[in-house]
């Protein structure tokens, strides 16, 4: 009779916060997975000879946009080398599903749930608390857009800074929606459909081509 052929998945988990860097180890020794040794286990999943495939459990790790495209071309050379990857959502936000895209299939469990809204920014002003303490900021402003030092001589943002938050917020939603729509095979305008409509259940997250199965 023919041998049964066993099949090795490597089995990757992004979750917490991950670090471009190496970090060290917190309060109990435990260690937090740095973008290096994402990259290093992907990698060595690409050259093992062993292993078929990646599955790719996603749980809501702190990414910046920067670090999510570094998985993603990681991702893509593992697909690259003829190797499956899956990745499997649970309640999952925007940046989860920018890093899923760029895998084979993705799936989420019936109970869970795609959070996407779309872009938001949020800035703190501390004007207020530095008259009660009798303290004031000495700053030098050159410029009209030159926000940095408002939220200490302030109580709101200037027309120019919500200006300029708005642009950066703009810009970076088109790469987001331009690279879901690339990479799940949609236009623009249903990427966008998409985001307006959310959140969504992993039912209806299929029915919009977000993601593959329940």
């Amino acid at each position: 009779p023919a041998e049964k052929q066993s099949i090795q998945f490597a089995e990757i988990k992004l979750s917490g916060l991950m670090p471009e860097g190496p970090s060290l180890p917190g309060l109990f020794g435990e260690v937090t997975e740095s973008l290096n040794k994402i990259e290093e286990r992907l990698e060595k999943a690409t050259n093992d000879d062993g292993i078929q495939g990646v599955v790719l459990k996603i749980d809501n790790p702190i990414v910046k946009l920067g670090t999510i495209h570094e998985i993603r071309h990681a991702i893509a050379k593992v697909r690259k080398a003829g190797k499956k990857v899956h990745a499997q959502l649970e309640t999952a936000m925007l940046s989860d599903l920018l890093i899923a895209s760029a895998c084979d299939e993705i799936s989420m469990p019936e109970s869970g749930m795609l959070l996407i809204t779309g872009l938001r920014a949020e800035v703190g002003f501390y004007k207020n608390l530095l008259d009660k303490l009798d303290i004031e900021a000495d700053i030098l402003r050159v410029g009209k857009f030159k926000s940095a030092a408002e939220p200490y001589t302030r109580t709101e943002m200037s027309p120019e800074f919500r200006q300029e938050l708005e642009e950066l917020l703009d810009d970076q939603y088109g790469y987001i929606v331009k690279t879901l729509a690339e990479s799940r095979g949609l236009t623009e305008q249903q990427v966008t459909d998409a985001i307006d409509s959310g959140p969504h259940s992993a039912e209806t997250a299929v029915k919009v081509g977000l993601i593959d199965a329940v």
